[in-house]
């Protein structure tokens, strides 16, 4: 019983939070799972423009800063499956658009300890870079944009 006081605890979190953040929790669920089903059936290219759709800016500025936008993505992602690194990113790009900052979604890849091929996504806003993973996106080598 002990994910009963969890779900209970998370509830008053998500009470307590302002509309707006609560706005951006829904939608970000919504997107994950959604962009996760879209990855699983179609290109990267045709969820993108699709998402594109949906990152029109709001007239005011957000109270909430990129990083904390980013890290709600983070923490709606624990609740989707298999929302690695790639759809975070590309929902961070939405949100952080719609909320005013202007995103450039990074694809870059590396070779592990053993030589073998890793890929990582994230988010630069102002050339500061967001993501899950970010104490390790140094080690990636972006790819020009045309793939990001």
């Amino acid at each position: 019983m002990a994910w009963c006081g969890s779900v209970i605890s998370r509830t008053r979190k998500f009470i307590a939070v302002d509309r707006h953040t609560k706005a951006l929790l829904v939608l970000a669920l919504l997107f994950l799972w959604l962009t996760r089903l879209g990855l699983w059936i179609a290109s990267l290219r045709n969820v993108q423009s699709l998402l594109k759709r949906f990152a029109r800016r709001r007239r005011e500025a957000s109270a909430l800063s990129a990083g904390q936008i980013v890290e709600l993505v983070s923490r709606c992602a624990d609740y989707v499956p298999k929302a690695d690194c790639l759809p975070q990113a590309l929902i961070a790009e939405v949100l952080l658009r719609r909320e005013g900052y202007q995103p450039t979604l990074k694809i870059g890849v590396a070779r592990g300890e053993n030589g073998e091929f890793q890929a990582h996504a994230w988010v630069e806003v102002q050339g500061e870079s967001f993501g899950s993973g970010n104490e390790t996106i140094g080690r990636f080598t972006a790819l020009p944009a045309a793939f990001g």
